[in-house]
């Protein structure tokens, strides 16, 4: 017998041939099992068992006792007027009640003393909280089905990566383009790469799942650039850089779509760069000196163009130039001291240094005149 809507009863009596649960549709063989699994798995209803001539009668009621929701907040939501969606639970599927050793019906033909409270629900974890693993809140009873450690790039949270990479202004579209598949890929499998060990697994992969895009969205070298800036901070080595890019050319190669995109890119960007780009102005003028005479060249081998204006500089003076030649040409006097003693091995000596036979040395003799005598005048000396 069933009460709806607290005000009209109903009954409902339905006849059975097995011994096949009417909720879970468990095929219980015996009735021992089957009056069991409904006390044990079915604790919102009571049942109680009677013998009759042909068979046997259960009664199912409602079992007024039962409370399968959460206690305390914020784990017991308010309840509205219409039905809502409990909470998975624990059910404990194994019970030892004081009875006999002998299997008998007799325990649920009639009802013990103190019914109500044994028609307490065999649940056990109620009053437990859970946390996610990721953010530390508590889980909601609506959340309990749904696993958050499989879940490690949620929308919103890619939503914010991308718009943050946007708001760069000194990073160009292909950069941010790269940055953003990237980081979604690092990501999605935030489990994985926990350590910078794990960088260049992270590059095969990233060439595995997103190869083809990278080249269908032309950021080939964008691509090289970030491998590139991975072995100038450590992450990665030489042998996984060159492994990496031999894996990128297997993809172009293979792809013959791919491979003719990437060459008129290409060629775009040549015809765009060669049109923008400044042609030296050569003057057909003037003579054309060479590098190493003092033709004003650049980095690049081009000629740049002189400068309007001289530099004034002060001429030196012959005397200046010539007593540097004559400086050079005569010997160091530490070289003097060095030459040999005979006039003629001193001569060859100088011959060979100065290229021409310098003239013999000679002493110099100083002649010191007397101090002059001032002269009379003539008439003194009358």
């Amino acid at each position: 017998q069933f009460s709806y809507n607290n005000s009209k009863s109903h009954q409902h009596t339905e006849a059975s041939n097995d011994l096949i649960c009417p909720w879970c549709w468990l095929n219980c063989i015996t009735v021992f099992s089957l009056l069991w699994h409904l006390k044990l798995c079915h604790p919102r209803f009571n049942f109680h068992f009677t013998q009759v001539n042909k068979g046997m009668k259960i009664e199912v009621s409602l079992n007024e006792n039962y409370d399968g929701s959460y206690s305390g907040c914020p784990t017991n939501p308010p309840r509205p007027g219409r039905p809502v969606k409990r909470t998975s639970l624990t059910h404990v599927m194994v019970c030892h009640p004081k009875r006999t050793k002998m299997k008998s019906l007799s325990e649920l033909t009639d009802l013990e003393e103190n019914d109500h409270e044994n028609h307490r629900p065999y649940i056990t974890g109620h009053n437990r909280l859970y946390h996610h693993a990721t953010t530390c809140l508590p889980i909601n009873p609506k959340e309990m089905d749904i696993d958050s450690e499989d879940e490690m790039d949620p929308r919103w949270l890619k939503q914010k990566t991308m718009m943050m990479i946007d708001e760069f202004t000194d990073v160009n579209e292909g950069e941010k383009e790269l940055m953003k598949m990237w980081n979604l890929h690092v990501m999605k499998h935030g489990s994985v790469f926990v350590g910078d060990c794990q960088v260049p697994l992270a590059c095969f992969m990233f060439l595995e799942e997103k190869g083809e895009e990278l080249l269908r969205k032309n950021l080939y070298r964008n691509f090289v650039m970030h491998m590139c800036l991975l072995f100038d901070y450590g992450l990665v080595s030489p042998v996984t850089v060159f492994h990496v890019m031999e894996k990128l050319q297997d993809l172009i190669q293979n792809n013959p779509d791919i491979n003719k995109q990437l060459q008129e890119s290409w060629q775009l960007q040549k015809a765009h760069w060669n049109a923008v780009d400044q042609k030296p102005v050569v003057d057909l003028s003037e003579s054309v000196k060479s590098p190493g005479i003092g033709g004003n060249v650049g980095d690049s081998g081009q000629r740049r163009k002189p400068n309007s204006e001289k530099k004034l500089t002060p001429k030196k003076s012959n005397s200046s130039i010539n007593g540097v030649d004559k400086r050079m040409r005569q010997p160091d006097a530490r070289r003097r001291l060095s030459l040999p003693s005979k006039p003629e091995l001193r001569r060859k000596v100088l011959k060979e240094s100065t290229g021409s036979a310098p003239a013999p040395f000679r002493r110099r003799s100083v002649n010191i005149d007397p101090p002059a005598t001032k002269k009379k005048p003539e008439t003194e000396r009358n």
